[in-house]
């Protein structure tokens, strides 16, 4: 069940960035397929680089 107030997309995110803190590089892949397809359907592209810049900083 999402938290009240968040966005699909900010939970999808949420648990990509907890992915990626512990090292769960395989999931957080999917995760950011998800991110890429949501962006798309949605134009949440802000979202998607986020997600690009903490790989980057990884």
């Amino acid at each position: 069940m999402e938290a009240a107030g968040r966005t699909l997309h900010e939970a999808v995110f949420a648990v990509f960035e907890r992915a990626c803190r512990e090292g769960n590089f395989e999931l957080a892949e999917h995760l950011l397929r998800a991110l890429e397809a949501m962006a798309r359907r949605e134009e949440a592209e802000r979202q998607l680089d986020r997600a690009y810049l903490l790989l980057a900083d990884l």
